[in-house]
């Protein structure tokens, strides 16, 4: 894209910029847990995540349909290690 400006007196300057647009897609899942995990009563779980995105804004992370944690997603790479206990 080109910018120009110019004045009353004749004088004139442009810039070229570069735009890059991505298309609106979901983040892609890096790595996650297992699908069954195997726990005792009472013993602590650790679940992580790492999921990245071209433009991240912000995560939420649900549990049983209510949200658990949320917040901003500030880099291309993120890593989540909610505890369920």
């Amino acid at each position: 894209m080109q910018i120009n400006a110019d004045d009353r007196f004749g004088n004139m300057a442009y810039v070229n910029i570069s735009i890059k647009v991505y298309p609106a897609e979901a983040p892609t899942i890096v790595t996650s847990p297992p699908n069954i995990v195997n726990v005792a009563i009472g013993e602590e779980v650790v679940l992580s995540w790492k999921a990245e995105d071209k433009s991240p804004y912000i995560y939420e992370i649900y549990v049983d349909s209510n949200l658990n944690m949320s917040g901003a997603w500030l880099s291309g790479l993120f890593s989540i290690f909610p505890t369920f206990g």
